[in-house]
């Protein structure tokens, strides 16, 4: 979400990752979800869950402070009320990058409140992340995550999995499709582009232009 759009939970969001914005503009385009629908997809899971009042909290960093953020301003807008201990909350939120931190942050919670529900952000969406932690802890986890689900995929969605199943031997993470689509639409500006393909602003205005793109993804817009 820092990268495109300004957050409190980052100073200077997101103009500041941009130190040559006068000459090209915003050099990042980006085709997965924001943080926001993440956060507002998240809390409607939370719903359906049945939980009424919710502890938000974070590893710290950049990506986690802006996705708790945003979070609780989800929380805010759908009509769940915001503890502020953990012990006075049936659900839990904690906003990080994978790593002992968050690994131990959530088996504390899981330890403390084991009637708590246990919700936290795709960047959590790896089984050996998932496996390390207590069996408390993972019984009561839900983790999000940017995937388009199998009913919706495109041919090319499909085609891309049974190939990168064929070539790595294991199906690919949800999240992988979307790396495919970049490249796939970064190389597709770069052969429409033809001789001027090496000019920087040209690279810059032709990607994030683009408009009804068909791919993988399905049919988007920048």
């Amino acid at each position: 979400m820092y990268l495109t759009h300004s957050t409190p939970a980052v100073s200077g969001s997101p103009n500041h990752y941009y130190p040559a914005s006068s000459t090209f503009h915003q050099t990042f385009a980006r085709i997965v979800p924001t943080t926001a629908q993440e956060a507002r997809a998240l809390v409607a899971d939370m719903r359906a869950r049945n939980v009424a009042r919710l502890y938000v909290s974070s590893d710290g960093s950049t990506y986690g402070a802006s996705v708790a953020d945003e979070v609780r301003t989800a929380a805010k807008a759908q009509g769940i009320t915001l503890a502020s201990r953990v012990t006075d909350a049936d659900g839990v939120f904690y906003g990080a990058v994978a790593g002992a931190r968050a690994r131990q942050a959530l088996d504390r919670v899981a330890a403390s409140s084991p009637k708590a529900k246990l919700f936290a952000p795709s960047a959590l969406y790896d089984d050996t992340f998932v496996a390390g932690l207590s069996a408390a802890a993972q019984s009561n986890l839900y983790v999000s995550a940017a995937a388009v689900p199998p009913a919706s995929q495109t041919a090319d969605a499909r085609a891309f999995a049974s190939a990168f199943s064929s070539t790595y031997g294991h199906a690919p993470q949800p999240q992988a499709v979307y790396g495919y689509e970049a490249m796939s639409a970064l190389i597709a500006v770069l052969k429409n582009l033809g001789a001027i393909a090496n000019r920087r602003d040209q690279v810059v205005a032709r990607f994030r232009g683009l408009s009804n793109r068909q791919s993988a993804l399905g049919t988007y817009s920048l």
